[in-house]
């Protein structure tokens, strides 16, 4: 049996932007390919005030990692663990996700996953914080590469 193509698209919570819709319609289509395991996750717990999870394809997995508001350490572990956990192909962020990211991208015991950031905004306005607007645009300028999948 072919293994799974695994997916984890990880956005920071699934409020009504269109980052998040955005979101939803690309894992419910990715979870359409034969051979696609999509989950998606959320930093933040999901509330009523979000959009509601039954727009997700019922094959799209949904994990909320529960980040509490303002500086939260843990965070950082619970990315890392999940990751090692799901052992995925590839890791797609979106808004300031990335920046969570980060760090369990550098702790990953496995450097074969891709990871993809899609910046919904220009790079220098994707994060308020001054520190994260110049890691936005190094990757942006630096590290930027159309990519063909």
């Amino acid at each position: 049996m072919k293994e799974k193509f695994k997916i984890v698209e990880i956005v920071p919570a699934l409020g009504w932007g269109g980052a998040q819709i955005f979101c939803i319609q690309l894992c419910n289509e990715l979870a359409t390919y034969p051979g696609y395991e999509v989950t998606l996750v959320s930093l933040y717990h999901h509330n009523k005030n979000h959009l509601p999870l039954s727009l997700l394809n019922e094959k799209v997995k949904f994990i909320s990692l529960g980040k509490k508001h303002g500086p939260d350490p843990k965070i950082f572990s619970k990315i890392t663990n999940l990751l090692e956990e799901l052992h995925p192909n590839v890791v797609h962020t979106h808004l300031h996700a990335g920046h969570y990211n980060l760090f369990a991208a550098l702790r990953l015991k496995d450097k074969s996953i891709k990871k993809v950031h899609t910046f919904h905004n220009l790079a220098k306005m994707e994060s308020p914080h001054w520190l994260m607007r110049k890691v936005n645009n190094y990757f942006f300028k630096k590290n930027s590469k159309p990519r063909m999948f």
